[in-house]
Formats: C-alpha cells, structure tokens, sequence
C-alpha cells in the first residue's frame, strides 16, 4: 500500500495486490479528515424558578464540513435539543453541553451553558424586630427582640452571598458566634413554627 498526495484535508491511499498469476488489481481510497476550531468559553445565567430563557450563542465549533447537527444533553428543559440556539426552561440547576457532528461523521462534544435556577419564596415571613449588639461583635451575638415575641425564634445568619453561617431556635437574647462568622453579615430572625 502506497500513500499518495496529501491535499485539502484528504489522503489518497492507492493499493495495489499481485497474485500468484501474475494479475495485478488496483484500488484507491480517499480518507477526508475534519478540523474543528472551538473555544473553551462558557457563558452562565442566573434565572428565577419557573422562568425560560434563550440560549442564542451556539455551540461555538466550527468546520469546513458543513451542515451539522446539534445535539444539546441533558434535555431537561429544552425545547429543542437539536436546534444551534434554543429556549430553556429547566426546573433546577443545570449545565448543556452539545455535539456537534459534521457532515462526515466527526464530531466535538462540549460543555457550553449553565443556568443557574434560584426558587422563588411564596410564602410570607414574619420578621421580628431586633437590636443587635455589640456591633462588631466578637465571641458573643446579643439581640434583644422587641415587640410580641413567641416563646421560640429561629435566627438565620448570612454571608453577603447568602451563605448559611448559623441556623438555630433561639429562645435568649445571647448567641455565641461561631468561628466562622468573620466579616459582614446579614441575621434574619423570624418566629420558629416548626416547634
């Protein structure tokens, strides 16, 4: 088997069998080869539950062996996981990735949205009133609750991107701190219904 030229992303190969008579037979075959440029970005969205989004940007590969298929996973949420762009609904938190096979066969597989789903709260709060001191504090959180009071309150502290530090029924007005409360924080305080 002899290799022949190399040209435009094709080999040529040429093969020539000899038997025992003497009889010669010929054959070529021509392999084509696919390059994708793709990058490696990824773009993210933060969506309220229940909301839909359109996804505009693709897949981000690129070949000279057009048309191509799309195909986007997990479906969950998509209207269309076959299409370059699409609307998304999904339910929770999630990351598409796609495929994108050319019109030989080859194909890139690559991770290229996240959505991030935040649930939305229906159900109203009550928030009780709340001196804290000493603000800064250190050890030691005082609060003194004002107004009517049940004889159990849940107190949620915050950081500024809403991680949970300390959740737990209060029923005095003193919460040590944790070690790990360092910095701003935000303290929710709010009647316990679950006692």
């Amino acid at each position: 088997m002899n290799i022949g030229s190399f040209l435009n992303d094709e080999i040529l190969f040429r093969l020539t069998v000899t038997d025992a008579n003497n009889q010669v037979s010929m054959d070529t075959m021509v392999v084509l080869q696919s390059y994708f440029s793709f990058t490696l970005d990824y773009w993210e969205f933060t969506i309220d539950k229940g909301d839909w989004i359109y996804l505009e940007w693709g897949a981000a590969a690129y070949s000279d062996r057009g048309p191509f298929e799309h195909y986007w996973h997990p479906t969950h949420g998509l209207d269309d996981s076959t299409s370059a762009t699409f609307w998304a609904h999904p339910e929770y938190s999630i990351s598409y990735a796609c495929k994108v096979t050319d019109a030989l066969g080859c194909y890139v597989d690559m991770f290229r949205y996240r959505i991030n789903v935040i649930p939305v709260a229906t159900n109203y709060i009550e928030l009780l009133q709340a001196t804290i001191f000493p603000n800064p504090a250190n050890n030691t959180l005082n609060f003194k609750l004002e107004g009517p009071v049940s004889q159990h309150s849940r107190l949620n502290i915050f950081t500024m991107d809403g991680t949970m530090l300390l959740s737990q029924t209060v029923q005095d007005s003193e919460v040590p701190c944790t070690p790990n409360m360092t910095g701003t924080s935000y303290a929710l305080c709010h009647p316990d219904k679950s006692i």
